[in-house]
C-alpha cells in the first residue's frame, strides 16, 4: 500500500512541476531551451519503431518509409505530402 502512495506522489509531482515551473521564473526567454523539447519527445517515441527490429538495430521497411518521409518533409515542409510519401514508401517496401 505505501508504494501504490508513493507512486501516485511521484506521478503528481511529475505532472505538476513542469506546469508550475515557467510560473516560478519572471521572464520565459530564460527557458528557450524548451522550444525542443517537443521535438525531443517525437524523436523518442519514432526512433526506437524505426530502428529496432528483434532487440537489434537493423534497417526494415519502416526505416526507408521514416527516410523517405524525412526527406520529403525537408524539401517542401508540407505535412500531407510527408504522410503520403512515408505510406506509400511503407507500402511499396511491403508489397
Amino acid at each position: 500500500m505505501e508504494e501504490l502512495v508513493f507512486i501516485i506522489l511521484g506521478m503528481a509531482a511529475v505532472t505538476y512541476v513542469p506546469r508550475a515551473l515557467p510560473m516560478l521564473y519572471q521572464r520565459l526567454e530564460s527557458l528557450h531551451f524548451l522550444k525542443y523539447l517537443p521535438v525531443a519527445i517525437f524523436s523518442s517515441l519514432v526512433f526506437p519503431d524505426l530502428l529496432v527490429v528483434d532487440s537489434q538495430i537493423a534497417i526494415s521497411g519502416k526505416t526507408l518509409a521514416g527516410l523517405a518521409a524525412f526527406i520529403v518533409a525537408w524539401k517542401t515542409r508540407n505535412l500531407i505530402a510527408t504522410m503520403v510519401a512515408g505510406v506509400a514508401m511503407l507500402y511499396l517496401v511491403n508489397a
